[in-house]
């Protein structure tokens, strides 16, 4: 039991042969190693920044075309904007997105004409989307899962945005700085 006032803290690190090391402060046992394939336990002071967040970092456009638009049309924008998806929208509603890799698999691969394809014709239907109060990660774990690398950000069938797997990994990065610089001050003080 650690005594009234002390400060407790969980400690998790990788080891070099990438098993999880946990410890507490307080407890004085030595660290529990995790492991390689065992469930992994994230540390949940990492990982809630809320998607909201790094919507307001990005500012409000949405770069969206429509889904008659040729695809030359589209990779035009994504090129001028230097993106790697491009949200699909129709009166106002999300209708699909279409990425680099869609580009590739439906157009350069069937050998068809950028100019000649419409994005609907190749475009993802029905994105999977996240609302705003999702956190980092939750969207890391569905990128994951779902094997993509953008989620458009939608609430009440409106487009807020969009937010790709850089934008999820650069705010993971952000927090474990945060963590960082926090035992920094910590310790020495």
């Amino acid at each position: 039991m650690p005594n009234a006032g002390s400060r407790t803290f969980v400690l998790v690190a990788h080891a070099l042969d990438g098993r999880l090391i946990r410890g507490r402060e307080d407890a004085g046992s030595a660290p529990r190693v995790r492991e390689p394939g065992a469930r992994r336990c994230y540390d949940p002071l990492i990982m809630v920044k809320r998607i909201a967040q790094i919507l307001q970092g990005k500012g409000g456009d949405v770069l969206c075309i429509g889904p008659r638009a040729s695809v030359y049309q589209a990779l035009e924008r994504m090129a001028e904007h230097n993106v790697g998806a491009i949200v699909v929208a129709d009166l106002g509603s999300v209708v699909g997105i279409l990425s680099e890799r869609d580009y590739a698999r439906k157009v350069i691969l069937m050998a068809r004409g950028s100019k000649d394809t419409r994005v609907e014709e190749i475009m993802t239907p029905n994105p999977v989307t996240v609302r705003p109060s999702a956190t980092v990660g939750e969207c890391m774990q569905l990128m994951s899962r779902m094997r993509i690398r953008h989620l458009p950000v939608v609430e009440f069938g409106q487009l807020l945005g969009i937010i790709s797997i850089g934008d999820v990994v650069n705010a993971v990065m952000e927090e474990q700085q945060h963590t960082i610089e926090q035992l920094e001050n910590y310790i020495t003080h």
